[in-house]
C-alpha cells in the first residue's frame, strides 16, 4: 500500500494589483523576473511566458479604456514542487468558452501546451484564469522575500 508523504512542504504566495491596460503583463513579466537566480532557467521562461499570456488575456477581455475598470488581481503560489499563477478581473467581458476548441485565441492554446495544469472558473470575485507549473528537485529556491515589480527590467 502506498503510504501519502509525511513531508510537509512550505506555500508562499504573493499578490498584486495592477491597472489593467497595456502595461499590465510588463508588469507582471518584471515580478517573475525578480525571481530569476532562484528558479531553474527553462521554468523562468515558461512561466514569464505563460504569466504574459494570463494578464493579457485579463487585460484584453475587459475595457482597457476604462481607466476607472476593474484591475488585474495577480498572484503566485509556490513551494519546492510547483509554481501556481492566478490572474483575475471582474468584468462581465472576462468569460470563456466551456471548451478550448471553441476559442480562437492562441492563448489558450498555449497556455495548455505548456502548463501542467490550467482552468478557468467564474465566482463572486470576478473570473479566474490560472495555471500551474510543475519543478523537480532543486527546480525552486525561492526565499520568502517578496520581488519588486521594479527590481528587474522585461
Amino acid at each position: 500500500m502506498i503510504q501519502p508523504s509525511q513531508q510537509r512542504t512550505d506555500v508562499s504566495r504573493f499578490a498584486w494589483t495592477f491597472a489593467a491596460n497595456a502595461e499590465a503583463p510588463r508588469e507582471a513579466r518584471r515580478i517573475v523576473e525578480a525571481w530569476s537566480d532562484q528558479v531553474d532557467r527553462e521554468i523562468l521562461y515558461t512561466l514569464r511566458l505563460l504569466v504574459s499570456e494570463v494578464i493579457s488575456l485579463a487585460v484584453h477581455n475587459g475595457n482597457i479604456d476604462d481607466d476607472g475598470g476593474p484591475p488585474v488581481q495577480f498572484s503566485v503560489e509556490f513551494d519546492a514542487r510547483r509554481v501556481r499563477v492566478e490572474a483575475v478581473r471582474d468584468t462581465d467581458r472576462y468569460a470563456f468558452p466551456p471548451a478550448l476548441a471553441e476559442f480562437p485565441d492562441l492563448s489558450f492554446a498555449l497556455i495548455d501546451e505548456i502548463s501542467d495544469r490550467w482552468g478557468v472558473s467564474r465566482g463572486d470575485g470576478g473570473t479566474l484564469c490560472w495555471f500551474e507549473i510543475d519543478g523537480w528537485p532543486g527546480a525552486f529556491s525561492f526565499s520568502r522575500r517578496q520581488p519588486r515589480a521594479s527590481a528587474a527590467s522585461c
